[in-house]
């Protein structure tokens, strides 16, 4: 008599069962959608509800996509989806930026080659070389124009479609 009374035996262990893979999803399912998405955009409550998330009114973000969803899980589980969106949109936005900024304001000023003979040093390559590491970086405007900004009259640089 007692806790562990009885004859031991080991548990055997069952397969989980394919009823509970339901609402899992699969690599194809999530390149379908990616490829849609990618086509197609966004549809017009996820717009608004992102323009209304970049503002911070999660609740009115709620309240609006529970109108067009339906249900108040359902709308919960598509804001959630709406902020990751938006968070892999700004990480996306900061790497083009620092990559700008780096093609922009920092020109190969120095450039080092790895010298295998005594020991590791560095060491600087020649004025000619130099010249034309510096010569393969793209012009300044066409840096602009891909981030969507034109030259006006003056070269002021505005965005385009101002």
């Amino acid at each position: 008599m007692g806790f562990k009374k009885g004859h031991k035996l080991t548990k055997s262990i069952s397969k989980p069962r394919h009823s509970h893979r339901h609402g899992h999803l699969t690599k194809h399912t999530k390149f379908m959608q990616d490829m849609i998405r990618e086509l197609c955009g966004f549809a017009f409550y996820k717009q608004h509800t992102m323009e209304l998330l970049k503002f911070c009114k999660d609740k009115r973000a709620l309240k609006f996509i529970k109108k067009s969803v339906g249900t108040h899980i359902h709308a919960k589980r598509k804001r959630e989806e709406m902020n990751n969106v938006l968070a892999v949109m700004r990480k996306v936005a900061a790497r083009r930026e620092k990559k700008i900024q780096l093609t922009f304001f920092s020109p190969p000023l120095l450039i080092l080659e790895r010298q295998e003979e005594e020991g590791d040093r560095d060491r600087n390559i020649d004025e000619r070389e130099h010249q034309l590491a510096a010569s393969c970086m793209p012009p300044i405007e066409d840096l602009a124009y891909n981030l969507g900004m034109c030259p006006d009259r003056e070269l002021n640089w505005q965005p385009l479609g101002a």
